[in-house]
Parts: structure tokens; C-alpha cells; sequence
């Protein structure tokens, strides 16, 4: 026992010690010093709203029927009360209340933990700002009130009681500290006990209950909030549910302790995630289990480095500004109206592959097209448990600032079941199941099956992102377009071994008792509101079937509405549907669509305005399909126009290595052409080819028709260029990879290439003279002062004649390491007269008979010419001076990835891995880097030996006058 005390003791006394403030009250929310400032507040807007309300809150007093929370929520605003008006009578009355409140140790009922720990929180910050007054005026007082929050710190501490288990002559408690899942309940709990020991920071308990609060708070927040994207499991609402009390918990911490809550959890992403979900009137989404849903903008814009952004969010809120109800006082002590308001200049449209969500955004006005397609895998998907929706690949639609593709949203935990089926979302049903629900003893637990965020782009032609998953004995791929940032295209692609019935449902907001409208003629279906309306548009075929049912929905809290579900059913094992999800303002042109023929697919076209689209799907049991003029084997497609209407043509495949059209002579014309299934997203005029591709990391050449008086006069593509060349009629592009692509078309007889001249430097390891035969004729392999060279035996005997070079492109210069060159004495494998092949223990490198090199060294092409052998002896000179990262490999990676990267001279600088929220995940390497080539490998652990989750990571490479990075993807 005096072991046991003498330890307590010394606990206590260091804990005393790391405070950093002195015990003077008020100190959580803001200080004595900062009263004047706060009395000048209220006096103007928007504070001076804030504070209407709480003075009137504290003027109309306690009812007379009350329940004790009301009596802890009123203790608040009274005591901020005499605060700012120095009024002793508010004093008193605060006092009064505060007395009189019973939390359950003295038998009163706060609710559930976690109402119970946003009440103790206010009755905290009520003790707060009232103690230096009782303690000169009303010393008994202050012991009653010191002792009643004590009281509920100890019972919180100690553990609520959540569920009992009855073992038969006993039961067993489980208290919430102990419960195997850790959620809002939690975070609120115990946020509410922290703000607590803070409070009461020199009673000889405080630093137990602090300690049981921040262990709790950051385990909740660390297994609910996905590091990378911030995703929330439980979704916006129940994020901002939580941030009522952890965000003035972890602002009173940081206070009075100096201890950083929000830079110990990834409550900073989660704030960044909940931004990027915003709807255009500043509202969040009512997925999983939640309501359409606002944020806290008065909290964020003084904690958080981009301030300014979230108080754009917050004041552009049709709800206007969003302080939650008894945290009036927080907002006018917290809000800095001196940090300006600053707008988003950053893509509209984000991606969050990690935490399963696809925002799609036109822009960042109030007036945008918005779609959310929602994907959770991992933590964002099974951290949700019971408060988790079966939606994956659902999706919301917002436009002409309405609703208009609704989710089922949520009325409350007790009627929760009746809106979180898989057919109250957007998704294809099988045999009339989708993704599972999950329960234990009749308790829902979780929901849903994993799915994944794949294949994003960003360009001209629209934004695009796939989500792929299982469920029901059925793998799914549904894949979203979204055309020129005005309207969607959705393509669902489904495989099953044996015949299933398929019901593709849309919910739209009209019908019902929704207060819009729904009307269907065919396949098309037409949901109106006031101010705009969707149109959706499937074509009809033998099989087909389209019918309606009203179905429940809530925006808010209690509220039970009911919208026309669209149901498109049909049969197949493997199967496909396409849709056209057209929003407009009522105001604006109205599109036609009209279903296509087309060979092993379906396709439609959509004309407005003038303007005439096709898209298509492709079964994916045929190699091509045919739709109008066109022909592709690729998965999926759109094109615009169709009949090109000028000099330009756009379009996008997936999956294909070509499209075509059939011209007016039925001869068949390529657009383009790809030796590897590639996904392409272009816009080809007379003077540029641009856009976006993606394909294999190993290569993959393109080759686009053009006409034989033009060159190429300049090409960029962001992912790896290897080869650029062109004949009569094409321009070939060798790529790797995936990128933004941008080809300037120009006049005039293609350029001959320029050598690459190498120095010794520039290659790795030596080897002499050594003989080699394709079929035709022998060459030798020689490495002379820094030169490769490739020469004919017969020329190699006057070392005279011919030399072969190496070309490449200036922007690959900087990566010379070259080191399938690096070879000890290869060994040289005869082939046929296409080619040759240089091999030895460590791999091969290929050149074909035209020079170009296909093994590792895909920069490179290598030509022959007759200029003397001595040319191999000049000095070189590099046509770029910066670090170059090489393609690290393999990427993706699973167990680890190796990170390769030249320098060209020494330099300080660092190698170091970032998440995609920005946040430093580990250094690899810093200090002085010294010329040369760099080899790191990185094991997928964090800076603490921990796994790092699935997910893109950046590897930035930095010295001291140049920075460079490259993308990285890690798969678990």
C-alpha cells in the first residue's frame, strides 16, 4: 500500500510539474487577459448573434421541469454571462444551477456516455469560468461544485457500465473502457472527462482521469479516421458528432498542458476529408448512418494551418454559420474574424481512393454538379460497425442546388434498419441481395464488403474513377465518367459463374411524399424539382424489364420521407448495364437520348444544344464492339462529336489498344492505336494531340495517324516518354505509365535525332571488347572512355568505319546509370536477325534491328552512322543538371518497393515518404547525398516500425537547389 502510494505520489508530482500554465481560472477556452477582448466581440457581428443568444438563453433560466442536462447546458451560459457583463447576480445564478445538477453518482440521468460526456464537458467549462468568483465570494459553493464534477469524473474514470453478461449466480459489467470497438461514444465520453481533469487539474485524481481520457480520445480517433484521406468510418455526421467535444477537449489541452491532441491523430486529414466531401451549399452528405450534416468552421479556422479555407466552408453554408447549439460561448472566444476567408483554388474534383470516396465536382460554387461514389475498403469500411451502410458502389447526385440522386440517409439508431439496406442505395441488386449486413444477438455490427477506388484520372474530356467489388456471389466493376463536368455516364460490368437476376436501382429525389416529381416513358426517367432535375437514361433490349417503388429516406433527424426508386431487372451470369444520369436547371437546354445498335454492348447518344455524344459499353465476352461509325475493343467509351464538327475530336476508351471509324469510302480510319490495353482520355486537332493515358509500367507504344507534311515539334507526357519517333502518316510514342500527354503538331520534315554524348562518369562499371551475332553480321561490344558502341566486325578490324551511338530524349538524361550495361563479362546469346540479346546473372538487355533498345534502358535507342571510331573518345557534356528519381519497382509494391535515384553531384538533401494527406510517413535518407547512383528500399513501415496502409504514398527526393517526386502505391 506505501509502495502503492509513494508511486502515486511521483505521478502526480511530475504530472504537476509538465503543467504549463498556473491553475488562475478561466483557462480552457481563454484567460482573464483575454476578457476586454471577448466584451468587445460582442458587440459586433457575428458574435454579437452568438451572444444574443446566449444571454437570452441565460435571462429565460431554468424551467421549472428541466431535466438535469439542461441544468449542466444553462450552468455554461450563465457563467459566460457574468463574465462579460460583471453582473454578480449571473454569478449567483450559475452557481445555483450548477448545485442543483445531479449526474448519476447522485442519481440523476444524463442519457448515454456519450450525451453524458458532452454534458460534464459543459459543466466543466461552467467550473472554468465561474471558479476564481466562488472562490472569493462563496468558498461552499465551489466545494459543492468542485465535488459533483469530481464525482463524474471518477465515474466516467472508473467506467460506465454499457452491458452486462449473465453468467448464471453472477453478471458480468462490461464498461465502456472496455468494449473490444472504440467509437463516438468514446471520443465524446472521454473528450468530456478530459475537459474535466483540466478543470479540476490540481485535485489529487486529475491525473488518472487524464491519463483515461487521452489514452481513450486518441485510440478512438486513431482506429476511426483513416490516416491518408481522414475518411471517418462512421461517417460526417457521426465525425462532427465527435468533433462537439474533442475539438474544445483538445484546444483546452493544448492551453494548459501544451500537449498536441490534433498533431497525435489524424484529426487534421479527417477536417481536410470533411471539406472535400462538401456539398455545393456547404453541407455534408448523409451517408452510412447520418444526416445531411454541417462542420465547425469557428473551431478550424483558428487550430488549423489552411484557417482560411475552412471559414470559406463555414460562411458559405445555405444553414448559415454552424455553431452547434450551448457552444455559442466557444465561438465567440475561439473564432479569429481576422483570419480571412479563402476560396479553393485546387481542383474541384478529388479523389480519396484510402477512404473510399470519389468526389465529384464541377466547381466550388454553390451552383456546381456534384456526385459522390463511395467505395470504403479496410478501416474507413469495418471501423463503421454497426453505424456502417452496405453502399459500395452507391452514389449521390447534387445539382442546380438540389438533391436529386439521394442517399438513404438516417433517422435515428432506433429506426436505423428501416434505411440502411442495400436497396435503399443506388446500386445492382442480386437475386435481391446486395452487400451483407452483418449482426451478433440480433445486433447489427458492420456492413457491406470491401471495395476500391480504382483507376482515376482528371482531364479536359471529364473525370473518371472506377470502383470494383464482390458481393452476392457477383464481382462488380462500375465505372463513372463525368463528361465535360456536366453529366455522368455509369457503366456496370458483372461477372458471375452462373445465371443471376440483376435490379439496377436509382433513388431520385421526387415522388413519394419528397415534394418532387417522377415520371418514366421507356427508359427514360425524369425526377423534377424546383429548381432542377435528373434525367436518367438506360436503353431498352429483349430481357429488359423497368419498373418503380416508393421508398424511405431522411435528410434530418426523425424525419421519414419517400422518394420513386427506378428498378432496370434483368438476367444474366455475365452481364452489363449502361446509364446516362443527366442533371439540369430546369432553366437550361434539354438533352435527347437515343439507344444505339451496337454489336455486343449497348450504346446511346445524347444530343443538346447542338452537340451529339455517343457512348458505349462493350460485353466483355466479345474482343470488339461496333457502335455507329466506330469500332473498339475497349470496355467502355464515349466520343464527342460523333460526326466531328470542326478540326477537333474527343474521346474515351478503357481497356483498348484502338479505335477506329469507318470513313465515307467504308475504308476503316485509326484515331488511335496502342500495342498494350490502355486507358486514353484525348482531344486530337490538326496542330496538338492532348489528354491524359495510362498504361502498363512495363511500356507500351501509341501510334496516332497524322498528316505527312507534319512533324512533331514538341512532346511532354508526365508519366516515363521512352521514344518518340514518326514515318509517313504516324507518330509512334513509346510511354510507360500514366500521365497528362501533350503533343505539339508542327509543318515541316520530321528533326533527326540528336546524340547523347557520354562522359566516363555517366556509366557504371567497365568491360572491353567482345563479339556478338544476330544472324546477319557480327558486332563487337565495346566500352571506351564513357562510350558504348555497337560495331560491325568488319568495320572493327580498321576501327574505322562505323560506330553505333546512343540516343535518347534530354529529359531522360539525367538517368545514365544504365545498368543493364553494368555487366562483368556478359554472356551473348545468338538470336534471330530481328535482334540481339546481352545477358548475364543479372538480367538482359535487348536491342532490335532497328536499334532500339527494349530491355531495361527504355530511354535509349541506339544508331548506327559512318562518322569514325574515334568518335567514341570525345568528351561529353550533360544536357541536364538535376536529381532524377528512376521508376521505383515494383509499383505497386506489397512487402516492399525499391527506390533508385542518380545525383549528379554531392549535395545535402533528404529522401522522404508522404501520405496522400500530405503527412510524413518516414526519411530514408538525409544528410549529404554524394554524386552517383542511390539504391533505397523501402519495407512499407511507417517512422515507428508500423505497416502502412494500403494507399498512394509520395517519394520526394530534395537537395539543395532541386526537388523532385514520384508516385508510389502500396497494396496490403
Amino acid at each position: 500500500m506505501v509502495l502503492r502510494m509513494v508511486a502515486w505520489l511521483l505521478a502526480y508530482s511530475t504530472w504537476v510539474q509538465a503543467q504549463q500554465v498556473s491553475d488562475a481560472h478561466p483557462s480552457l477556452l481563454f484567460s482573464h487577459t483575454d476578457l476586454s477582448k471577448l466584451r468587445e466581440r460582442v458587440e459586433r457581428p457575428p458574435y454579437s448573434d452568438w451572444w444574443s443568444t446566449v444571454r437570452t438563453r441565460a435571462q429565460n433560466g431554468l424551467p421549472a421541469d428541466a431535466p438535469e442536462r439542461t441544468k449542466a447546458r444553462l450552468a455554461k451560459s450563465l457563467a459566460f454571462v457574468y463574465l462579460m457583463t460583471a453582473d454578480e447576480t449571473w454569478a449567483q445564478q450559475a452557481l445555483a444551477v450548477m448545485r442543483e445538477t445531479r449526474f448519476p453518482p447522485r442519481g440523476g440521468d444524463m442519457g448515454q456516455p456519450h450525451n453524458e460526456g458532452e454534458l460534464v464537458a459543459h459543466y466543466a467549462l461552467a467550473y472554468d469560468m465561474i471558479q476564481a468568483y466562488a472562490a472569493a465570494n462563496d468558498t461552499v459553493a465551489l466545494r459543492e461544485i468542485r465535488t459533483i464534477l469530481a464525482e463524474e469524473a471518477t465515474r466516467i474514470e472508473e467506467g460506465i457500465v454499457v452491458a452486462q453478461i449473465n453468467l448464471g449466480l453472477t453478471k458480468l459489467n462490461i464498461r465502456l473502457h472496455e468494449t473490444p470497438h472504440l467509437d463516438n461514444w468514446h471520443i465524446r465520453a472521454y473528450a468530456g472527462l478530459g475537459i474535466a481533469a483540466l478543470a479540476l487539474r490540481d485535485h489529487p485524481d486529475a491525473p488518472a482521469w487524464s491519463q483515461r481520457a487521452r489514452d481513450l480520445v486518441v485510440r478512438s480517433l486513431n482506429l476511426q479516421i483513416d490516416p491518408q484521406s481522414g475518411a471517418y468510418a462512421e461517417g460526417p455526421f457521426y465525425a462532427r458528432y465527435s468533433a462537439d467535444v474533442y475539438l474544445p477537449y483538445g484546444i483546452a489541452l493544448r492551453r494548459v498542458e501544451g500537449r498536441d491532441l490534433f498533431a497525435e491523430t489524424p484529426v487534421h486529414a479527417m477536417h481536410q476529408w470533411s471539406f472535400n466531401l462538401r456539398l455545393p451549399n456547404g453541407r455534408r452528405p448523409n451517408i452510412d448512418d447520418g444526416h445531411l450534416d454541417d462542420f465547425y468552421g469557428h473551431y478550424l479556422a483558428s487550430i488549423a494551418e489552411n484557417g482560411g479555407a475552412f471559414r470559406w466552408d463555414w460562411e458559405h453554408n445555405t444553414n448559415g454559420l454552424y455553431v452547434r447549439q450551448f457552444s455559442e460561448m466557444d465561438a465567440i472566444a475561439l473564432f479569429d474574424d481576422g483570419v480571412a476567408a479563402t476560396a479553393p483554388t485546387g481542383e474541384p474534383t478529388v479523389f480519396m481512393p484510402s477512404g473510399g470516396d470519389a468526389v465529384f465536382r464541377s466547381d466550388w460554387t454553390e451552383d456546381a454538379t456534384y456526385l459522390l461514389l463511395r467505395g470504403e475498403n479496410g478501416r474507413p469500411r469495418s471501423s463503421g460497425a454497426a453505424h456502417e451502410h452496405p453502399d459500395e458502389t452507391s452514389f449521390l447526385l447534387y445539382a442546380a442546388k438540389e438533391m436529386l440522386a439521394l442517399d438513404a440517409g438516417y433517422i435515428d439508431f432506433t429506426h436505423h434498419a428501416k434505411v440502411n439496406r442495400a436497396g435503399n442505395h443506388n446500386l445492382v441488386l442480386v437475386d435481391g441481395a446486395g452487400p451483407p449486413l452483418r449482426t451478433a444477438q440480433g445486433e447489427l455490427i458492420g456492413a457491406g464488403n470491401d471495395a476500391f477506388i480504382e483507376g482515376t484520372f482528371i482531364s479536359e474530356n471529364g473525370d473518371y474513377a472506377e470502383v470494383h467489388t464482390s458481393y452476392a456471389g457477383v464481382d462488380f466493376r462500375r465505372r463513372m465518367l463525368f463528361v465535360d463536368k456536366q453529366y455522368f455516364l455509369v457503366a456496370d460490368h458483372l461477372h458471375s459463374d452462373i445465371e443471376r437476376a440483376y435490379e439496377w436501382r436509382l433513388h431520385g429525389n421526387g415522388g413519394g411524399t419528397s415534394g418532387g416529381t417522377y415520371a418514366r416513358e421507356n427508359g427514360l426517367a425524369r425526377w423534377t424539382r424546383s429548381r432542377g432535375e435528373l434525367l436518367v437514361f438506360l436503353p431498352n433490349r429483349p430481357g429488359r424489364s423497368f419498373a418503380e417503388i416508393d421508398t424511405l429516406h431522411s435528410f434530418e433527424a426523425g424525419q421519414e420521407q419517400t422518394h420513386t426508386t427506378l428498378r432496370v431487372q434483368q438476367r444474366g451470369a455475365n452481364d452489363h448495364y449502361l446509364a446516362v444520369l443527366y442533371p439540369r436547371a430546369i432553366d437550361a437546354p434539354t438533352p435527347t437520348f437515343t439507344a444505339l445498335s451496337v454489336s455486343s454492348g449497348e450504346g446511346v447518344r445524347i444530343a443538346v444544344d447542338g452537340r451529339d455524344d455517343i457512348a458505349w459499353t462493350k460485353h466483355d465476352s466479345a474482343e470488339t464492339t461496333a457502335v455507329a461509325h466506330l469500332r473498339s475493343d475497349g470496355s467502355f467509351g464515349w466520343l464527342s462529336p460523333s460526326e466531328p464538327l470542326g478540326d477537333e475530336l474527343r474521346f474515351v476508351v478503357h481497356d483498348a489498344t484502338y479505335l477506329s471509324r469507318t470513313d465515307a469510302t467504308g475504308a476503316n480510319v485509326d484515331y488511335f492505336t496502342s500495342s498494350r490495353a490502355a486507358d486514353v482520355s484525348l482531344s486530337i486537332a490538326p496542330e496538338r494531340i492532348a489528354g491524359f493515358v495510362r498504361g502498363p509500367d512495363e511500356g507500351y507504344t501509341l501510334r496516332f495517324p497524322i498528316e505527312r507534311e507534319v512533324r512533331v515539334g514538341q512532346a511532354t507526357f508526365n508519366g516515363q516518354l521512352l521514344e518518340t519517333r514518326q514515318d509517313s502518316g504516324s507518330v509512334y510514342l513509346q510511354l510507360a505509365g500514366e500521365g497528362d500527354i501533350d503533343l505539339v503538331l508542327v509543318a515541316g520534315e520530321s528533326a533527326a535525332p540528336q546524340p547523347l554524348l557520354l562522359r566516363g562518369a555517366d556509366l557504371v562499371g567497365t568491360f572491353g571488347p567482345f563479339l556478338a551475332q544476330n544472324g546477319r553480321e557480327r558486332l563487337f561490344i565495346t566500352y571506351q572512355n564513357g562510350l558504348s558502341g555497337h560495331i560491325p566486325e568488319r568495320a572493327a578490324q580498321n576501327r574505322a568505319d562505323t560506330i553505333c551511338r546512343l540516343y535518347g530524349r534530354a529529359e531522360a538524361i539525367d538517368w545514365l546509370a544504365m545498368p543493364s550495361l553494368t555487366f562483368s563479362e556478359p554472356t551473348l546469346t545468338q538470336v534471330t536477325d530481328t535482334g540481339l540479346q546481352i545477358r548475364n546473372g543479372r538480367g538482359q538487355l535487348e536491342v532490335n534491328s532497328r536499334g532500339r533498345v527494349l530491355g531495361p534502358n527504355k530511354y535509349f535507342s541506339i544508331t548506327c552512322s559512318a562518322d569514325s571510331y574515334t568518335a567514341g573518345k570525345r568528351t561529353a557534356r550533360r544536357l541536364v543538371n538535376s536529381p532524377a528519381l528512376e521508376t521505383a519497382y515494383p509499383n505497386p509494391f506489397n512487402s516492399e518497393v525499391t527506390i533508385r535515384f542518380v545525383l549528379d553531384a554531392s549535395s545535402a538533401g533528404e529522401v522522404a515518404l508522404y501520405n496522400a494527406a500530405g503527412q510524413r510517413v518516414r526519411t530514408l535518407a538525409t544528410g549529404l547525398l554524394h554524386s552517383g547512383v542511390h539504391r533505397l528500399v523501402w519495407d512499407g513501415r511507417d517512422a515507428d516500425g508500423r505497416p502502412a496502409a494500403t494507399g498512394i504514398y509520395l517519394v520526394s527526393l530534395r537537395t539543395e537547389t532541386q526537388h523532385t517526386s514520384q508516385k508510389i502505391t502500396l497494396i496490403r
